[in-house]
């Protein structure tokens, strides 16, 4: 992906690859579906207080991925974030989402 951006003709359409690409290799319907399906295990079960099985599982990648995706993309290729701070970063992911689907 790095050669999209390198030095393109046409901004718009390099950032317009690079977005079909990111969606393509991050939101693969196999993926999806098994964090419905997994969420919705949760609920049935009482662990979680879910109506929308679809919003839920976009809240929980959005809650987790976002902070290392944000930073992955706008640090230099030497800079490496710990498994500590990505545990910390889906730790704290974890316990928001909890706090809004939680049965209370």
């Amino acid at each position: 992906m790095d050669a999209i951006l390198a030095d393109p003709d046409d901004v718009e359409q390099a950032l317009r690859e690079l977005a079909r690409r990111y969606i393509a290799f991050v939101i693969r319907p196999e993926v999806l579906q098994l964090r419905r399906r997994q969420l919705k295990r949760l609920a049935a079960r009482g662990q979680l207080r879910i109506d929308d099985p679809q919003l839920a599982a976009n809240h929980l990648a959005a809650l987790i991925l976002w902070g290392p995706l944000d930073r992955a993309m706008f640090r230099t290729e030497q800079e490496t974030v710990s498994p500590a701070k990505l545990n910390r970063l889906a730790d704290a992911g974890v316990r928001v989402f909890l706090a809004a689907y939680r049965p209370g």
